[in-house]
């Protein structure tokens, strides 16, 4: 996110980052804090006006299959104004009959000029069993 000068003068909108960043990292390190969620969500709701504006965002993703018994594949995407990093490597063990074996990781990277502040969390682990009737 970055000032452009509609709707609040700079110094409010420093005041406005600084709420935000401070709400996202009350979530981020599991505090019970219902009071960050609420001022994180009413936060959220007033940029709604921004949802307009337009960012470009460079993705790749890819899955490689070994021996038909392990898939490991990916997605990433960059968004190169702010340099921020979304991930999501996956590998899946198919060997049983009916059955799949998923583990993953989400994560986002980048500088504290960037998207990574305002995000709720950093990183996530991702465990699934999936079972084929």
């Amino acid at each position: 996110m970055y000032y452009t000068g509609w709707g609040l003068n700079k110094s409010e909108y420093d005041d406005y980052l600084t709420r935000f960043k401070g709400d996202a990292n009350a979530l981020r390190e599991n505090i019970l804090n219902p009071a960050a969620a609420v001022d994180y969500a009413n936060l959220l709701l007033l940029t709604r006006p921004t949802q307009e504006l337009h960012q470009w965002y460079v993705a790749a993703s890819g899955v490689y299959n070994w021996r038909d018994l392990w898939t490991v594949g990916g997605n990433f995407v960059f968004e190169p104004v702010d340099q921020t990093l979304y991930g999501y490597p996956l590998i899946t063990f198919l060997g049983y009959p009916n059955v799949d074996i998923a583990a993953g990781f989400s994560f986002a990277t980048g500088s504290s000029d960037s998207e990574l502040p305002v995000l709720p969390t950093y990183h996530a682990i991702d465990l699934r069993f999936v079972l084929h009737f």
